[in-house]
């Protein structure tokens, strides 16, 4: 095989193995990041939507999970339900693990599962709609 295809190949590889993080991250985040609205609330609501996201981009916290402790709060670094589920999905459904070797240090899964985590928030910080496009009115025809 050439340098040419072997270069195609292994690109493809990379933009496969995007692709499917983001699909997955897609459809993940948005509910364990409780940014899902019903369509009847959702232009009422996308201003305080994009100041929740504002926040969990700004700290990071997007990455982290509180839990309750003997009563106390601690936070687990990179234990967000969204950080944990996407790379769950990926690497043992979509079979990525099989890439790795046994004992594998996953600190660079975790490093995309993150950048990607925090692409798909930006997207849902950004609300460019308007009224017009939500229009409830009732059919009134009979």
């Amino acid at each position: 095989m050439d340098a040419v295809a072997e270069s195609k190949r292994l690109k493809d590889i990379a933009n496969n193995i995007h692709n499917d993080f983001k699909y997955v991250a897609q459809l993940l985040v948005p509910q364990l990041h409780s940014l899902t609205l019903p369509i009847n609330i959702w232009l009422q609501k996308a201003m305080l939507r994009q100041q929740q996201v504002a926040t969990l981009l700004s700290n990071f916290s997007y990455l982290d999970d509180i839990q309750m402790v003997d009563g106390s709060a601690v936070v687990v670094p990179f234990g967000h339900p969204a950080v944990v589920q996407l790379i769950l999905h990926v690497l043992w459904k979509d079979n990525y693990s099989t890439y790795l070797p046994d004992n594998a240090n996953i600190n660079m899964v975790v490093t995309f599962a993150d950048t990607i985590i925090h692409w798909i928030l930006q997207d849902h910080g950004n609300i460019s709609v308007s009224q017009s496009e939500f229009n409830t009115c009732e059919n009134t025809s009979e």
